[in-house]
């Protein structure tokens, strides 16, 4: 398997443009409203999960 950081970078700025971070923010306060916390690292390594998964199947189409 070849690794190639330009498609990752693309990746990247794809799935932060589609996120978007800024936007979730009154759902993410909602939540910690609710539940009392957040689980930042366990929200991290999902998010990073997911980032890794997509780039790793759009590499093999």
């Amino acid at each position: 398997m070849h690794f190639n950081l330009e498609e990752f970078l693309t990746l990247t700025f794809t799935l932060f443009a589609v996120i978007d971070i800024i936007g979730s923010i009154p759902m993410l306060i909602s939540i910690k409203e609710k539940t009392g916390r957040l689980k930042e690292w366990r929200i991290t390594l999902i998010s990073g999960g997911l980032m890794v998964f997509f780039f790793l199947s759009e590499s093999h189409s």
